[in-house]
């Protein structure tokens, strides 16, 4: 027989001034209210997860009022915890099945920032994909279950935490899973993704792109097309990618090196799991063949531009840089990657032409900082010269540099 929060929630989610969100959030609030334990427990764990590269703005307690369904001016924030004293403030957004609406975040900040006292704002879906906006901390509804879990059984609470958990099992979000709702509603606009990326790369291999120009060798884009017509990424990733020639050796296509733009569908193979955990990135990739791998930190090149490349990133909030050659395991046909997240790079750009204009400013622009760095040319030189070492014979060795001084 289900609890009475069940019985409820299943009225409440037929009655459109009920919705099931709003119904979560005030039988919360009602538990955070009476459970000390619990709302103590919460609490560590929030604080336990804010960002470690900020200061906490205040350090909260228990000793709070709760409230639901603020107004905000016309927006709704859906839970707040505030001081006593009223000198600190923890505002609250949840979802279930549903998308933060457009700015949503932004639109509580804004309020905030001018009528509350110090706050921070935590965002609780049920699956990690729906982190977005920037929350100061991000949490999962099976968060929520786990800290119920943790606690010592309460006489006088256990009913209650069993109830909620029971509830937050009833709407599936209690346990992170794979299958649910929000997937599956966009299934099919996620599997066009991959066409409309494929899309864009192939009209990007049209532009002009200042890597060709330098004389270093590196050819026209061009895109390895996946096994299958049905297919568009290969390997995870869906990218055009700039090789290299070495006419010394009678070498094409080759990278050595080269630098792959666009997008990363999955982290397996290129080993970058926890990196796309919240979804696909566009990025730029440094590619290396097999015969190179052995040479990428011996000269002092490679990791000149690396850290280069990581003071020009330092100006900006878009681009992270992923170094693989730091981790105990990596993908050495791809050692550096930049990356961003995809909602921030098409933020704002609402049609097909806006985002493909999007992407080609900032890939060009991201480009162009690597080609900037100092040490690029002499890594691109250093790493062509070895492989006319391992290829052509002794007296061939000096072509490139003579090439390049001509």
């Amino acid at each position: 027989m289900d609890s009475l929060l069940v019985n409820a929630i299943k009225y409440a989610s037929s009655d459109k001034t009920s919705p099931r969100e709003n119904f979560i959030t005030e039988v919360f609030a009602w538990l955070i209210r009476n459970d000390t334990l619990f709302a103590q427990e919460l609490l560590n764990f929030i604080t336990d997860k804010f960002p470690k590269d900020r200061a906490l703005p205040f350090h909260p307690t228990v000793e709070m009022d709760v409230d639901t369904q603020l107004n905000f001016n016309g927006v709704f924030p859906d839970m707040s915890w505030k001081s006593v004293s009223g000198d600190w403030q923890i505002l609250f957004e949840h979802k279930i099945w549903s998308e933060l609406h457009a700015n949503q975040l932004q639109n509580y900040r804004d309020y905030a920032d001018k009528f509350c006292p110090p706050y921070f704002m935590v965002l609780i879906t049920p699956d990690r994909a729906q982190h977005r906006q920037n929350p100061d901390v991000a949490l999962l509804w099976s968060d929520i279950a786990h800290c119920l879990e943790r606690l010592e059984p309460s006489t006088e609470m256990q009913r209650h935490r069993e109830e909620f958990l029971a509830l937050l099992e009833h709407v599936g979000v209690r346990k992170l899973t794979p299958i649910n709702p929000l997937a599956v509603n966009y299934y099919h606009a996620a599997k066009r993704l991959e066409q409309q990326f494929s899309q864009i790369c192939h009209r990007a291999i049209k532009e002009s792109w200042q890597i060709n120009e330098m004389g270093l060798g590196f050819e026209s884009p061009t895109i390895t097309n996946p096994r299958g017509a049905s297919r568009y990424s290969l390997y995870g990733r869906i990218v055009f990618n700039f090789c290299t020639s070495n006419p010394v050796i009678n070498q094409t296509g080759q990278w050595l090196p080269g630098v792959g733009l666009g997008f990363i569908l999955e982290g397996e193979d290129i080993e970058m799991r926890p990196e796309l955990e919240a979804g696909p990135v566009a990025a730029l990739i440094l590619n290396t063949n097999k015969s190179l791998h052995g040479h990428l930190n011996l000269d002092g090149h490679y990791q000149n531009l690396v850290a280069e490349l990581s003071y020009k990133l330092t100006k900006q909030t878009l681009w992270t840089l992923y170094d693989g050659t730091k981790k105990a395991s990596y993908n050495r046909w791809h050692p550096l990657v930049v990356y961003c997240n995809l909602n921030t790079l098409f933020d704002g750009a609402g049609d097909v032409e806006s985002q493909y204009q999007r992407f080609l400013t900032r890939m060009r622009t991201l480009l162009g900082l690597l080609l900037s760095c100092p040490s690029f040319t002499p890594f691109v030189q250093t790493m062509q010269r070895q492989t006319i070492q391992q290829f052509a014979p002794p007296e061939m060795t000096d072509a490139l540099d003579s090439e390049h001084q001509d």
